[in-house]
């Protein structure tokens, strides 16, 4: 089954990384330059994504933090429940605080900064397979 995945990534050295392994791994992705824009395909979306976010998110609005659109996602149940978010970190232990409550309510994976085609790819086939059995 191919797997539809979101990145949201400001880097777009690091973003054209990341489409570039998930579509060499034969998955379906999907990108956009502005986070608004990406609540509102996330909304629109006919079928569950593996999001990936970067720390800093491109574009929302001015000043507009991650922890503000992570709190735009939990405000929304549709966003809330059917997408599964990843957010790429340096350091997992050392989130900025205004995140951390997000990572427990929307069950965020983390994952670490650098990292490896297996771990990406290996996530998202777990959610994948975990989605597909609750739904079954």
């Amino acid at each position: 089954m191919l797997q539809d995945v979101f990145v949201l990534e400001q880097d777009t050295h690091m973003k054209n990384i990341l489409v570039s392994l998930l579509l060499d791994a034969g998955m379906r992705v999907q990108t956009t330059n502005n986070a608004s824009d990406a609540l509102t395909i996330l909304r629109a979306a006919p079928r569950p994504q593996f999001v990936i976010l970067g720390n800093m998110l491109p574009e929302m609005l001015p000043g507009m933090r991650t922890d503000v659109f992570l709190d735009k996602v939990s405000a929304d149940p549709i966003l809330a429940t059917r997408h599964h978010y990843a957010l790429l970190t340096t350091v997992p232990e050392s989130l900025p605080e205004p995140v951390r409550p997000y990572v427990h309510r929307l069950g965020i994976s983390l994952v670490k900064k650098p990292f490896n085609t297996s771990t990406i790819v290996g996530l998202i086939h777990r959610w994948s397979a975990s989605s597909a059995s609750l739904s079954a």
